[in-house]
């Protein structure tokens, strides 16, 4: 009875891993969301350069 109320090994050695794999999943995205939100700010800033020098070639002549 006292096992029917905790669960069996099994089922505690389940959660324990279900429960590792989310933490995992969860850091896997914020560190993925950080590097892609980095690459396009990097990507942005780098389409403002190009345009600044275009829009300067162009008006120099």
């Amino acid at each position: 009875m006292d096992q029917a109320r905790t669960g069996s090994p099994y089922e505690e050695g389940y959660k324990a891993s279900v429960e590792r794999a989310k933490q995992q999943a969860t850091e896997a995205a914020d560190t993925a969301a950080c590097r892609i939100s980095s690459g396009a700010l990097l990507g942005f800033l780098s389409l403002v350069i190009a345009a600044v020098a275009a829009w300067l070639v162009a008006h120099s002549e």
